[in-house]
């Protein structure tokens, strides 16, 4: 696995990859600290019928061809037509699937889905967890799984029980398993100010040096071509993903040291992924400002056939951050705004 050099990044570079982030439902039963409540207080119900949703799907498979489908939410598993859609790509040899999950729903549901899932990606939160006789059921349900579909078991590196989250992360050492230490990024900063996220210097040390330990032992067989990333660095060094993992791998570097931030870069959002919030609007991304459309009439969804500039801070996502994108000096960022406008840029030149 490549390891992310401490030099400075000017490009990211993907290939054989399409990116596809729905957030069903802003609701979860969590409600965590680090969480602004935007993100878990929304309804479960679905605003539209399945069909809706049906043809949307049907327009996103044929126009982005193949690639990673990620769930997400809230708690996904908890929106009505969470199973319709997993129905309906579970026997696409063209899309692997991400159900992103805190498995709050009950193991006899879950045991109905999980198979039809190209990997579950569950998230333990300690701050919610946080007895040790919850914890002990927690990663025993977790565990289940990882015979059945690919298993990413992420811990929250919650800096008010890092003891406990390092504990667990050294000490479960499991084949079966990718696990992944997760810093904790202040998304609450747009709305609750008092809700941020410190990490003591020793805390930023030790995340620093964490590595995502990978599974020896994939479920499920890849039928479409692996996602290769490439890092370009400051003083003209290289370095490529050896498949799709190894890209994964480097993304979550990325945000673990905090080197997510891209705003004023040339980006391909919306060209190599997609976004779709929980009330059906598209976007480029997950930057609100991005909307180009809504489910219930894909015919008019503006979508993107050029790059952006970056007006964000950070880069929230992982998938994102995987984007192809290119570091702006600012003197071209004014004329590739209008070059934009105009069509003719193009972010690999």
């Amino acid at each position: 696995m490549l390891t992310l050099k401490d030099k400075k990044l000017t490009s990211i570079e993907s290939t054989n990859h399409s990116y596809i982030e729905w957030h069903l439902t802003y609701a979860c039963p969590f409600k965590c600290w680090y969480c602004p409540p935007p993100v878990w207080n929304g309804p479960l119900l679905a605003r539209y019928d399945w069909e809706v949703y049906s043809d949307f799907l049907d327009e996103v498979v044929e126009r982005y061809k193949k690639g990673d489908f990620l769930l997400s939410g809230g708690e996904p598993t908890d929106w009505p037509y969470f199973t319709n859609i997993l129905d309906k790509l579970h026997n696409n040899p063209n899309w692997r699937v991400f159900t992103l999950t805190n498995l709050s729903r009950s193991k006899d549901f879950i045991d109905q889905w999980a198979h039809k899932t190209d990997w579950i990606v569950t998230s333990f939160h300690p701050n919610v967890i946080k007895t040790q006789a919850q914890r002990d059921k927690w990663f025993e349900k977790a565990l289940s799984y990882k015979k059945k579909t690919s298993l990413n078991l992420k811990i929250l590196m919650d800096p008010l029980h890092w003891d406990y989250c390092i504990e667990m992360f050294h000490s479960l050492n499991d084949e079966d398993i990718t696990l992944t230490p997760v810093r904790i990024h202040n998304v609450a900063e747009l709305v609750d100010p008092q809700n941020y996220i410190h990490y003591t210097p020793e805390q930023e040390k030790i995340l620093s040096n964490l590595k995502t330990k990978m599974s020896g032992n994939l479920k499920n067989e890849y039928t479409i071509p692996q996602r290769e990333t490439t890092l370009k660095y400051d003083d003209g060094e290289e370095e490529t993903s050896a498949g799709a993992l190894d890209s994964l791998h480097m993304t979550s570097q990325i945000m673990r040291h905090n080197r997510n931030k891209f705003k004023g870069w040339l980006c391909n959002m919306g060209m190599e992924n997609l976004f779709i919030d929980e009330k059906g609007y598209v976007k480029r991304g997950i930057c609100s400002e991005y909307r180009i459309g809504n489910v219930n009439s894909p015919s008019t969804i503006k979508w993107p056939t050029t790059p952006t500039i970056c007006p964000k801070t950070y880069c929230y996502c992982e998938g994102e951050v995987g984007i192809t994108k290119k570091k702006l000096k600012p003197t071209e960022i004014k004329l590739l705004r209008d070059k934009i406008k105009n069509r003719t840029i193009n972010v690999r030149a």
